[in-house]
């Protein structure tokens, strides 16, 4: 705030809430465990200022594009999603900028890039900024499947290769910062793209309880060093 990075105003954060619109497209075989199809979206959120606690009027456009590959028998899946997120105007506060627009709010942790729904192994909101992008591979392998009590339970693998980038810069003016704090806490350079690879281990009871634990590992020092995540179903 003495810097003049984050006005006074927005320092504690803030209320604000948004109008949200979109169309999407969905050929997927089934939802748990998609073996082929795609599920396309494009969304836009406008927040106006007027109803916002701090006037902060902006609005952004975000697309996702899955795609589920069967390569064999409907067991070994090659799956990818890529997301794009664009600010259209207006100014987002800074505690917003991690937030990317989803057609259902499955957590708070599904928002932001890095962490154990976007960047696996990369820090939780390491990669911000008005606007980013994202992707996701993976080969996921269904290798055993039995009937215990009447269910019938899957096991199953994936590895993964994560990426993020930012496309466009929030703005901050560094004018105020003393050279030797600069030198310390700001590194302006160009922003570099942020990688991370890893695998993980699936149970599922009946194809729709799923669950997952994935152990994910940053390629650069400077987003951190790895990531444990138990949590439920694919990541997309």
């Amino acid at each position: 705030v003495e810097w003049g990075l984050i006005s006074e105003k927005e320092k504690n954060g803030g209320f604000n809430p948004y109008l949200k619109g979109g169309i999407g497209y969905d050929s997927r075989d089934k939802e748990s465990f998609a073996s082929e199809g795609i599920w396309t979206e494009v969304l836009w959120a406008y927040a106006p200022g007027f109803l916002s606690s701090n006037n902060y009027d902006y609005g952004k456009i975000t697309m996702y594009h899955r795609q589920y590959i069967n390569l064999s028998q409907k067991k070994l899946v090659f799956a990818y999603r890529l997301g794009w997120q664009h600010k259209l105007w207006g100014q987002t506060p800074f505690y917003l900028l991690p937030h990317w627009n989803t057609s259902v709010l499955t957590s708070a942790t599904s928002q932001g890039l890095g962490g154990g729904k976007t960047l696996r192994g990369i820090r939780r909101n390491r990669v911000v900024g008005d606007g980013s992008v994202m992707a996701n591979v993976e080969l996921r392998y269904l290798f055993h499947e039995f009937n215990l009590f009447n269910q019938n339970i899957s096991l199953g693998t994936n590895v993964f290769g994560d990426f993020g980038y930012i496309t466009q810069k929030y703005k901050t003016d560094l004018s105020n910062v003393p050279e030797q704090e600069k030198a310390l806490h700001f590194n302006q350079l160009e922003d570099q793209p942020h990688y991370s690879a890893g695998a993980g281990f699936k149970a599922a009871m009946n194809e729709n309880f799923i669950l997952s634990i994935e152990y994910g590992k940053s390629l650069k020092k400077s987003d951190g060093e790895s990531g444990f995540y138990i949590t439920m179903n694919y990541l997309f």
